[in-house]
């Protein structure tokens, strides 16, 4: 597979420095965590040969942290992990727009007219059915369809796609599942299991005074999972092994702890990764995060958690669920 090419553009880039990249098919809109429903267009402009190269557009901070900068906006997937997964789907180049004032200044028609025509050149452009775009989101689908009869583009509105419960795939219908813990159902919008990936740090090394050492990752900009223990899977890098893991995310309050945290415990494994880079998969919610009255009880909940585990992949086939 080609690798999708990273491309930073702000409205001010010359249309000659994109010559490359002209007369393509380009889809707008953030395409966090490229679930379900984004997949299914994928694989739609590929089979049905839409125009090439195949361009994603995107805008960098979200409009969400330009405008409410003191929100917090939590990702579900990094950079990195977003163009790992669109080479799988024949995406050419994700091209990230600098979203500041000049940007968010730019009415409807000068968008298409500067951004998608001029500087794109694009031949088609697709967005699903709730884009908004423009100064004041006064731009919509009937504004693009509008336009496309006037600039010679063809215009594509892609509609919801739901999953066997009729529940929409939608990147927040997913944030939303993983902040209650509830990774079954984010796995099932997703098509693969929700990930964080982060570098080993040091932490207080309480694991291995209880006999259960953890490699500890920060959870950055993330969206963070419900408090509490999970079975999960962890990939080393540079190691093709995947490794059956419990793992805890919270504050540890027992131990006074006040930072959120992702703490691993890779069953049955001795080895260094301090430094070492860790993806971490969510495959099943555990328990809650509980503030225990001493360490002894703690202790002895996490070897629970850890036989809990083990029992769930003992019945459970990772790629295609429960086994007899």
């Amino acid at each position: 597979m080609i690798p999708t090419h990273l491309i930073h553009i702000t409205t001010l880039t010359p249309a000659s420095e994109l010559k490359n990249w002209h007369h393509g098919t380009v889809l707008i809109g953030n395409f966090d965590g490229l679930h379900k429903g984004h997949q299914a267009l994928f694989n739609a402009i590929k089979q049905q040969n839409f125009p090439k190269p195949h361009l994603l557009l995107n805008f960098t901070p979200h409009p969400v942290q330009f405008f409410q900068p003191d929100r917090p906006f939590f990702k579900l997937t990094s950079l990195q992990q977003k163009l790992e997964l669109l080479t799988q789907y024949d995406i050419d180049a994700l091209l990230l727009m600098a979203f500041n004032q000049q940007c968010a200044s730019l009415t409807p028609d000068e968008f298409i007219s500067n951004i998608l025509c001029d500087m794109l050149q694009a031949k088609a452009v697709i967005t699903g059915d709730d884009f908004h775009f423009g100064k004041k989101r006064a731009g919509n689908q009937a504004t693009l369809q509008q336009a496309s009869k006037h600039y010679g583009f063809d215009y594509y509105m892609v509609g919801a796609q739901s999953n066997e419960h009729q529940q929409r795939f939608a990147s927040r219908a997913i944030r939303d599942a993983i902040m209650q813990g509830d990774v079954a159902l984010a796995r099932n919008m997703l098509g693969r299991a929700y990930n964080i990936s982060g570098e080993v740090i040091r932490g207080e090394q309480l694991g291995r005074t209880l006999n259960m050492p953890t490699a500890n990752i920060l959870p950055n900009d993330y969206c963070p999972p419900a408090y509490g223990v999970y079975a999960v899977q962890v990939q080393i890098a540079g190691d093709n092994t995947p490794y059956q893991a419990v793992a805890s995310f919270g504050t540890r309050p027992t131990v006074g702890g006040k930072t959120p945290l992702l703490e691993v415990h890779l069953i049955d494994f001795a080895g260094d990764i301090y430094g070492k880079h860790l993806s971490v998969d969510f495959h099943h919610y555990l328990r809650a995060e509980v503030n225990f009255p001493c360490l002894q009880t703690l202790q002895t909940q996490m070897q629970q958690d850890l036989s809990d585990a083990k029992t769930y992949f003992t019945k459970t086939d990772l790629d295609g669920g429960t086994l007899a």
